[in-house]
């Protein structure tokens, strides 16, 4: 899909930039969602201009409430076992407050970031993208 397809689809996506992921692809539209019924932000990513990825960034985490970020990670990954079964890598550092997940179901590859650094920004996502 480009751009004008995505947005015929999401009349309420704005036009963003600032964001580029590794494979150069660069953010162009962002709109609300929701993750498991929390507040979220979905970020449009085009390579090329083709749609190549999407990603939902969770609001509303509190800097310094690392335990209850973790447990909300947690929540997302459970989740996501019951929609696409197990990941194909899960990595957990609960001393650095990081935690990364990798799914490759349904021709799809979904991942579960989350991180905070110092204690003062944190930060999950959940990325969606044509598998590779």
């Amino acid at each position: 899909m480009n751009i004008d397809q995505v947005f015929a689809l999401f009349p309420r996506a704005e036009p963003v930039t600032g964001q580029t992921l590794e494979d150069r692809s660069v953010q162009a539209l962002a709109l609300p969602a929701k993750i498991a019924d929390t507040p979220a932000r979905a970020l449009f990513f085009f390579h090329f201009r083709s749609l190549d990825a999407v990603v939902v960034e969770r609001q509303g985490l509190r800097a310094g409430e690392q335990r209850q970020n973790l447990a909300e990670a947690d929540r997302l990954i459970a989740l996501a076992d019951r929609e696409y079964g197990q990941p194909v890598r899960c990595t957990k550092r609960p001393d650095i407050a990081a935690v990364s997940c990798l799914w490759r179901a349904n021709g799809l590859e979904v991942g579960l970031s989350y991180h905070d650094a110092g204690g003062g920004s944190p930060a999950l996502s959940v990325a969606y993208r044509a598998a590779r």
